[in-house]
């Protein structure tokens, strides 16, 4: 699969997010009022697919992460999530991420995304669908 010329090693993206209501962890079965490791995940995958330059007919689908997360983070928090894009094979990309908040590291490791046919992935799934 041809990728964009863009998608480079090394290449860094950043992305800031305030801790809501909706993102705590008592929303995720948990009783305490922090950020869930789930929200904290996704955030991570955001701001690795920000750091995605896509041809016309591809998007990029998160395969895995081996992730830590350090810290809990409070409502009002203000969470920097960073991701550089460590290695590119095929059509696999592997970024390392790291967030953090005004203290402390709170999350720390790796993020694995492929870039996919669009065209091919949906039609897969309505494939699936129609069984």
């Amino acid at each position: 699969m041809k990728l964009s010329s863009n998608i480079k090693v090394g290449v860094k993206n950043t992305l800031d997010h305030i801790v809501q209501d909706q993102d705590l962890a008592i929303n995720w079965g948990n009783d305490l009022h922090v950020l869930s490791t789930p929200v904290l995940l996704w955030l991570s995958e955001k701001a690795s697919m920000k750091g995605i330059d896509l041809l016309e007919d591809q998007m990029s689908v998160g395969y895995g992460h081996n992730s830590f997360h350090l810290a809990p983070s409070i409502k009002g928090s203000k969470i920097v999530i960073e991701s550089t894009l460590k290695e590119v094979e095929g059509n696999k990309l592997t970024f390392e991420v790291l967030a953090h908040d005004r203290e402390k590291i709170v999350l720390k490791g790796i993020h694995t995304r492929y870039i996919l046919s669009r065209e091919k992935f949906v039609n897969k799934i309505k494939n699936m669908e129609q069984r």
